[in-house]
C-alpha cells in the first residue's frame, strides 16, 4: 500500500485517507480534498470538538494592463485598471489555531500566486483573452492547483469600483464534473 503524507501533520503513512473539507464526497475539486492521518481527522472532526464552518475572506490590490483582443469597442485598445481580487476560504475553525487559515498565510499565498505575476504587468502575457471572467477562472487554477490552497469557496476580481466578477466552488465543481462525465464516456477511465 502507498504511503501517503498528512497536509496538517506531515505524517507519512499507509493510513492516510483523502478528507472532503466541506464533507461533500461528490465535491472532487482539488480545493476540496486534503490528506489527513487518523489522529489528525480526529483531532479536527470527532464529534466532541467540530466546529462550526467560517468563511474568511482576504482582499488585495494589484495594477495591471490589458486589452481585449476579441472585444469590438474601447476595451480592444491596451488600457490599464487598479484591479481588486478578494478570496474566500470556508472551512471549520482548527481547534487547536481557533483559525480557519491565519491570514497572513491566505496574504502570502495570494501575493506569490496572483499578485506578483500581475502587478504591473501585462494580462495578456498570461491570458489570450485577459476578461475578469478569463482571470477568475486563471487565478483559481493558481491558488487551487499551484499553490494548492485548501477550501476556496469563491474568488472576486474587480477591475473598477463598480464592476466586479465572481466565481465560485459550486460553478467550478459544475465544470469539473462535466470534464470527468465526458473522460468516462469517451472511455478514458475505467471502472
Amino acid at each position: 500500500m502507498k504511503k501517503t503524507t498528512c497536509s496538517r501533520c506531515g505524517i507519512k503513512d499507509e493510513g492516510v485517507r483523502i478528507h472532503f473539507i466541506d464533507e461533500d464526497s461528490t465535491n472532487l475539486l482539488p480545493s476540496n480534498q486534503e490528506s489527513l492521518c487518523f489522529s489528525c481527522y480526529k483531532v479536527l472532526y470527532s464529534a466532541g470538538v467540530k466546529q462550526p464552518f467560517i468563511t474568511v475572506a482576504k482582499t488585495m490590490r494589484f495594477a495591471s494592463a490589458h486589452r481585449l483582443p476579441f472585444y469590438q469597442g474601447k476595451c480592444n485598445n491596451l488600457h490599464g485598471h487598479e484591479w481588486k481580487i478578494q478570496v474566500k476560504v470556508r472551512r471549520t475553525l482548527d481547534p487547536e489555531t481557533g483559525m480557519v487559515i491565519d491570514f497572513s498565510e491566505l496574504k502570502q499565498i495570494i501575493s506569490q500566486y496572483i499578485i506578483e505575476p500581475l502587478d504591473h504587468n501585462l494580462l495578456n502575457n498570461h491570458l489570450q483573452n485577459p476578461t475578469a471572467e478569463n482571470l477568475l477562472i486563471w487565478a483559481w487554477g493558481r491558488l487551487a492547483i499551484d499553490a494548492e490552497l485548501k477550501g476556496i469557496e469563491s474568488i472576486s476580481i474587480w477591475e473598477s469600483e463598480d464592476s466586479v466578477a465572481t466565481l465560485d466552488s459550486k460553478d467550478m465543481l459544475d465544470v469539473l464534473s462535466d470534464s470527468l462525465e465526458k473522460e468516462r464516456e469517451n472511455g478514458i477511465w475505467f471502472n
